[in-house]
């Protein structure tokens, strides 16, 4: 049995889409696993470090914003369209795969163009936000499944329910081994205090970082240990900035993330649909900060879902600025509140995504 994913792009393509790989290799008796992503993207280097074979086609996204050199960057767009799928066509014949997967991103609409209609060959999307993408809109009608991260996203498939299978977000196992007492051993953390996990990202987010350096007194004043991965970006200005303090843990990226989420008491992120599936799957309190610079807001639609479920605050990036501090302050002083959330949290969590997508896809492709 072989299996072709195409898409990447960002982390909450690609994680989830290794997630998925490792089910299934794990499931499927002798499976044959190989990734398509784009040029350049980010995907090589993450799939390679999974263990996987990814092979690149020559495509890049829209720019929707008009400007000048956005103009320019979008007309070239055709050419590469004509020839990502020549280079689509040609991976999938050589690899002929059973099913062909798309987790959205440049490289999912190609690949799966190619791969619909195709003759023994069962195609599938997966769509992570609660809005969905322009790719994900555009391959729905063509394909023989369609699975979502969250419910919220299926009114904006009517033409294809009877292929919508409300799976979740896939979460990498290693998330759930995270471990409190190892995270204060890595981190230099101190046991009797809150600990409060602020992320944007492996690349930052500029209003977090801002949001967070605005409140550093307040969070001092009150006793508060920020575990806070700033982004490779953003690193060098912020470390000049901040003097060291022991309640202050800075750095560019978190490589052990498990252990980091084991011992946050509260977590401050973007709201990007991994994020969101992991803050469900490990039952935490969060303020999510949506990233106003992302295709149809879709950040903001993915933290009204927790929200509408008291599972989380929203703030917008100029609330966030002047109300972070505050917000986090008065959530660590009412431990009922935040066991609310993630009580809420955890009642939103589905079970292992990637164990019901491979399933799925495993019992519709052998049946036919």
């Amino acid at each position: 049995m072989k299996l072709l994913i195409a898409g990447g792009g960002t982390g909450g393509h690609i994680f989830p889409a290794i997630a998925i790989a490792n089910e299934f290799k794990a499931s499927v008796p002798n499976a044959q696993i190989l990734f398509v992503g784009a040029d350049g993207g980010m995907e090589e280097r993450l799939v390679a470090d999974a263990g996987y074979t990814i092979k690149t086609i020559w495509i890049s996204g829209l720019y929707r914003k008009v400007t000048l050199q956005n103009i320019i960057r979008n007309v070239g767009l055709p050419v590469k369209y004509v020839v990502a799928h020549r280079q689509a066509s040609r991976i999938i014949s050589g690899f002929e795969p059973n099913i062909v997967l798309g987790v959205g991103g440049y490289a999912s609409y190609p690949t799966l163009n190619e791969a619909v209609g195709k003759k023994g060959i069962l195609t599938a999307i997966m769509e992570q936000n609660a809005f969905p993408g322009l790719t994900n809109r555009r391959l729905a009608p063509k394909v023989d499944m369609i699975f979502l991260g969250s419910g919220a996203a299926s009114k904006h498939f009517p033409n294809e329910q009877q292929k919508i299978i409300i799976s979740g977000n896939p979460v990498r196992q290693d998330m759930f081994d995270g471990n409190r007492d190892k995270a204060i051993e890595i981190f230099g953390l101190l046991p009797d205090r809150s600990v409060v996990l602020a992320m944007g990202g492996s690349l930052g987010a500029r209003t977090i970082n801002e949001s967070v350096k605005n409140h550093l007194e307040l969070f001092k004043e009150n006793g508060v240990q920020l575990l806070w991965q700033c982004g490779k970006g953003y690193y060098d200005a912020l470390r000049e900035e901040i003097i060291d303090h022991p309640l202050i843990k800075l750095y560019p990226f978190i490589k052990e993330m498990n252990h980091a989420y084991a011992v946050a008491d509260l977590v401050v992120a973007r709201a990007g649909a991994l994020t969101i599936a992991e803050i469900i799957a490990l039952a935490k309190p969060s303020i999510l900060i949506p990233s106003p610079n992302v295709a149809d807001d879709h950040q903001t639609k993915n933290a009204l879902a927790l929200v509408e479920e008291k599972a989380s605050l929203l703030l917008k990036d100029e609330q966030a600025l002047k109300n972070l501090g505050p917000e986090v302050v008065y959530l660590l002083n009412h431990p009922t509140r935040k066991i609310e959330m993630s009580a809420n949290a955890l009642r939103l969590y589905g079970g292992n995504a990637a164990k019901l997508i491979v399933e799925s896809l495993w019992k519709k492709s052998v049946r036919g």
